[in-house]
C-alpha cells in the first residue's frame, strides 16, 4: 500500500531545499528574450542580488527544518540508507558540530587579529613608532653614512587607519 505525502509537506520540503541551495523565487527573464535584451541595454550596470540565509549556520537551520518536515511524514520511507531520517539526523549533528567549531575558530582569529593590530599600530609603544625612533637614533649616531642608508631602506607602513 502506497501513501501519498501531504501537499503542504511537499511544499515545506521544497521551500527548505530552495533555502539551502539559495534558489530565488523571483521570476527572471530569459537571456534570449527581447525584453531582457532591452533591459540589459538600458541598465548597463547590473545589480547583483544574493539570496538571504546562505551562511553555514542558516543552512544548518534550514536542513534541520527539512529533517523535521520529512520525519513528521509517515509516507517518507526511502530505500537508500543515507536518506533515512536517522542518517539525516546524524548528518545534521555533524553540521552543528562543524558550525560550532567554525564559530569558535572565527572568534579566536578575530581576537588574534585585534591583538596583532594593537601591537603593530594602536598601542603607545607600537612597532611603527618604535621603528621610526630607531631610524632617528641611527641617523643621530651615524649621520648620513652607509649604516643609516641600510637601515633607512627598511620600510614600515601603517596599514590600518
Amino acid at each position: 500500500m502506497y501513501f501519498h505525502p501531504k501537499i503542504q509537506t511537499v511544499s515545506d520540503a521544497n521551500s527548505m531545499v530552495h533555502k539551502i541551495t539559495g534558489y530565488r523565487a523571483s521570476n527572471r527573464l530569459p537571456v534570449s528574450s527581447p525584453v531582457a535584451a532591452a533591459f540589459a541595454a538600458t541598465n548597463a550596470v547590473a545589480s547583483k542580488r544574493t539570496a538571504r540565509g546562505l551562511d553555514y549556520g542558516s543552512r544548518a537551520q534550514h536542513f534541520e527544518k527539512l529533517v523535521q518536515t520529512i520525519s513528521a511524514e509517515p509516507a517518507y520511507q526511502p530505500n537508500i540508507v543515507d536518506l533515512k531520517v536517522d542518517a539525516l539526523s546524524n548528518y545534521l549533528q555533524t553540521l552543528r558540530i562543524g558550525n560550532t567549531g567554525v564559530v569558535y575558530a572565527h572568534a579566536s582569529l578575530s581576537d588574534a587579529r585585534n591583538k596583532r593590530n594593537a601591537f603593530f599600530y594602536k598601542d603607545d609603544s607600537n612597532l611603527i613608532k618604535t621603528a621610526k625612533a630607531v631610524k632617528e637614533q641611527v641617523r643621530a649616531t651615524f649621520g648620513g653614512t652607509s649604516a643609516f642608508a641600510e637601515v633607512n631602506k627598511i620600510r614600515f607602513i601603517k596599514l590600518i587607519k
